[in-house]
């Protein structure tokens, strides 16, 4: 599984370890990303390349699917790998 990643109040990008993702696990934060994810996959004419995961905001749940590089977060943003959502999808 990829890391995920958080930023700090500095605005540094910090990675966020397999084994951290317990500590962010937000039920909410994370349907609001799968949905995002499904939305994307019942829309085949947008499948041409596959995400890397999600940027969600925890405050607002507005998100946004990164498809290359590492994401510039917000304090109040998280990353989710897709990875990450795919594996949590039958909790």
């Amino acid at each position: 599984m990829s890391p995920g990643y958080r930023a700090d109040f500095s605005g540094t990008v910090q990675a966020i370890s397999p084994q951290e993702f317990p500590k962010f696990r937000d039920p909410v934060l994370l349907q609001a990303a799968r949905q995002l994810y499904y939305i994307y996959l019942e829309i085949p004419h947008l499948q041409t390349r596959r995400p890397l995961g999600v940027v969600i905001n925890r405050e607002t749940h507005r998100s946004l699917l990164i498809f290359k590089g590492t994401p510039i977060l917000l304090p109040q943003e998280y990353f989710l790998p897709l990875d990450y959502i795919e594996s949590q999808q039958y909790d």
